[in-house]
C-alpha cells in the first residue's frame, strides 16, 4: 500500500492486497488520497487500523454511506471541506468534548453562523453514533457532551393579506398559481413543485402533497417522495376559486404541448408544457424579482406558509388540522412555532367557561 505523487503533481493510493492491485482516484493533495486509500481498503476486506482512522475519513464515509435528503447532503460535504486540517487529521479517539467544543468557538470566532456550526455538531455526532462506536474505532461520543451554540429565534412575521394581495395580482402567469397554491396549502417550496396533475382531484377539491423537489451542484435536479403520514403525504382541500384557476392553467398546457408535440403534461410548474420541473432556485429568483418591483423586500418567499398558518390559527382552526395542512409529524411543532398567534382562542376558552358559571 501506497501513496504515489503524479507526474502532474496529484497523488493517488495504490492498494494491493492478495495479489490484488487496485489504483484510487487522482486527488490534489495527499490527506484526500489518504482517505481514498483507507476507503479502496475496506472495500477489499482488510481490517481498518484503529490507529490510522482519522475524523477526515470517518466524516467521509458517513456523508457517503449515511442517508440524508439530497440538500442536506450537499451542506454537509460543504461543512467537511470546510474544516480545519488540525481537527480533520486527528484520530477520532482523540476528540473529546474539550476539543469539540474549542472547535465550534473557532468557527463561531471565523464567522460561522450557529446554523452552520450546529451542521458540524450534526455530523461528528451521526459519525460517531453510526460508525465509529459500533466499529470500535472510539468508545465515547464526544458529541453527547458538548452543546452546539443556541440558534437565534426570529419573531415570525407573516406577510399581511394586502400584501399577499398584491403579490398574487402583480405575478406573471404561472407564478401567480405558484403562490396561490402556496398561500392556500401552506406547503413548502419543494413540495409545491413537485406537484403533478395526478395528485389533483378537481372535481372535489383536494391535492395530495406526496413529493418534493430539490436542487444541488452535485446532484442536480432530484425528485423525492415523501413519507407516508402526516409528515410526508397528506390531502388537503382547495378553494372554488383556485380550482377554477387550476382547471384554466391545464387547459392552456395540454393545448401548449399539443401544439409543440409533447407528451401530456406531467408537472404543473414547467418551462416545457409539463415535460420537467421548475428549478427551487427559479422560482426563488422569480419571487424575488416581482417583491422588489412592489416594494415588498420584508416579504419572503416562504413567509408564505407563515401566513396560511397564522391566518388558521388565528381564525380558530383546529391546531390538529392546521399541523395536517403545514404536514409537521407532530402538532407539539406547529404549537411551539405559532403557539402566540392563538390568544384569541384562549380568551374564547375563558369565556365560554366563564358561561358556565353565569
Amino acid at each position: 500500500m501506497s501513496i504515489q505523487k503524479l507526474p502532474s503533481g496529484k497523488y493517488r493510493a495504490v492498494v494491493r492486497k492478495a495479489g490484488v492491485k487496485r489504483n484510487g482516484t487522482a486527488h490534489d493533495n495527499r490527506r484526500d488520497a489518504l482517505a481514498d486509500e483507507a476507503r479502496i481498503r475496506l472495500e477489499m476486506g482488510a481490517e481498518p487500523d484503529e490507529s490510522e482512522i482519522t475524523v477526515d475519513t470517518l466524516l467521509r464515509e458517513q456523508i457517503e454511506q449515511g442517508r440524508y435528503a439530497v440538500t442536506t447532503l450537499d451542506d454537509m460535504r460543504r461543512v467537511h471541506r470546510m474544516l480545519p486540517a488540525p481537527f480533520l487529521d486527528r484520530n477520532v479517539r482523540d476528540v473529546t468534548p474539550y476539543v469539540l467544543d474549542g472547535l465550534y468557538r473557532e468557527l463561531t470566532g471565523r464567522g460561522w453562523t450557529a446554523n452552520r456550526v450546529r451542521r458540524v455538531h450534526e455530523l461528528v455526532g451521526a459519525a460517531y453514533r453510526q460508525r465509529a462506536i459500533p466499529f470500535r474505532w472510539a468508545t465515547t461520543n464526544p458529541a453527547r457532551d458538548v452543546k452546539p451554540p443556541p440558534l437565534t429565534s426570529h419573531q415570525i412575521v407573516p406577510p399581511t393579506v394586502a400584501e399577499v394581495q398584491k403579490l398574487l395580482s402583480a405575478a406573471p402567469r404561472g407564478l401567480d398559481l405558484f403562490l396561490r397554491l402556496a398561500a392556500n396549502t401552506g406547503a413548502r417550496r419543494g413540495e409545491v413543485l413537485a406537484l403533478q396533475w395526478q395528485d389533483f382531484d378537481l372535481k372535489t377539491g383536494r391535492v395530495v402533497i406526496r413529493r418534493s423537489v430539490s436542487h444541488t451542484t452535485a446532484s442536480g435536479l432530484v425528485v423525492t417522495e415523501g413519507k407516508t403520514g402526516r409528515k410526508g403525504h397528506r390531502s388537503i382541500g382547495l378553494g372554488k376559486s383556485i380550482v377554477k384557476l387550476l382547471v384554466s392553467y391545464r387547459e392552456e398546457q395540454a393545448a401548449a404541448a399539443a401544439e409543440n408535440l409533447l407528451p401530456e403534461p406531467r408537472w404543473l410548474f414547467s418551462h416545457d408544457a409539463g415535460v420537467t420541473p421548475w428549478r427551487p432556485d427559479y422560482v426563488t429568483l422569480a419571487f424575488g424579482r416581482l417583491r422588489t418591483t412592489l416594494g415588498l423586500d420584508s416579504v419572503r418567499l416562504h413567509d408564505l406558509r407563515h401566513f396560511v398558518a397564522t391566518s388558521m390559527l388565528s381564525d380558530g382552526v383546529p391546531l390538529a388540522t392546521v399541523s395536517n395542512r403545514l404536514g409537521h409529524a407532530r402538532t407539539s411543532t406547529t404549537l411551539d412555532r405559532y403557539s402566540h398567534w392563538m390568544p384569541q382562542q384562549d380568551q374564547d376558552a375563558a369565556d365560554r367557561l366563564d358561561g358556565l358559571f353565569t
